[in-house]
């Protein structure tokens, strides 16, 4: 299926922010991938999934690393780059976004005023198998949680769709308000040590656990291996050397479409003001 189709403004917005993007990896020869929704677009419709509202990229640690370092030295002056190591930033993942505004988050408690975006992940590696790994995810799972339940109100939807001990996690920390007792910093800094604890070189598996498919984004590194070449709207973009299994064990049959299609999981929305 290669469907093509109008995109909308923010769709447009953040194409051009991802041409900025590789435009600074290439300058830098800085590895990237695209991934989740972004590479399902690129294999399925040849660009944009037509209902998503966002890109996904993904960097081998020590390439995300330098092109934190580097980025503001190079990025066009219509965008600014934030992380999660930035005080005010509300997400697990650095964003690059425009500075003209135009849209509003409305997945949260508080709406978020915002210009289009694309979301940049780090791959870190893993434990191979075992113990050792599962003791590793539960405690970035923690983690993770305490670090959103920091920015309860920015981000957390309390709408979607949950397993039972989320929706009862959720419930508490909303009532007790805890995120005015967590240091997102702090959590940010534990994070960043237990993912560098396991070097993406030395590393037969690795993951971008930020992203929102959990113990599915677990994959072999050599499903990444140098990346390959795909068509994104007009530009060719770097995605997975074997996308099709990173695919199938993310969407199942990804190249036939869900039936809850046109749902933006961001729920973003033209800002009126």
């Amino acid at each position: 299926m290669t469907d093509k189709h109008t995109l909308s403004s923010l769709q447009q917005q953040e194409l051009e922010i991802l041409k900025e993007f590789q435009r600074i990896c290439q300058a830098n020869n800085l590895q990237y991938f695209v991934v989740a929704g972004t590479m399902l677009g690129a294999m399925r419709h040849h660009g944009f999934i037509p209902w998503d509202d966002d890109i996904d990229v993904a960097m081998p640690r020590r390439d995300y690393d330098r092109f934190l370092e580097i980025a503001s030295q190079f990025l066009s002056s219509e965008y600014f780059l934030e992380s999660p190591r930035d005080k005010n930033h509300v997400t697990i993942v650095s964003t690059i976004t425009s500075k003209h505004g135009g849209f509003v988050l409305n997945n949260a408690c508080k709406k978020l005023h915002t210009g289009a975006w694309i979301d940049i992940m780090m791959i870190d590696g893993v434990p191979d198998s075992g113990i050792k790994r599962t003791i590793h995810w539960y405690k970035y799972m923690l983690l993770r949680a305490l670090f959103q339940i920091s920015h309860f109100d920015e981000v957390v939807d309390q709408k979607r769709n949950r397993p039972i001990y989320e929706r009862f996690i959720i419930k508490i920390a909303k009532v007790t308000r805890l995120q005015k007792h967590i240091n997102s910093e702090k959590i940010n800094e534990k994070i960043e040590k237990l993912m560098r604890s396991v070097p993406y070189d030395e590393s037969d598996y690795v993951a971008t656990y930020c992203g929102i498919y959990r113990k599915k984004e677990i994959v072999p590194k050599v499903w990444y291996g140098k990346g390959k070449k795909y068509m994104f709207e007009d530009i060719q973009v770097l995605g997975l050397q074997d996308a099709d299994k990173y695919l199938t064990q993310l969407y199942g049959d990804y190249m036939t479409p869900p039936n809850d299609t046109n749902v933006s999981k961001h729920k973003v929305t033209e800002d009126r003001l």
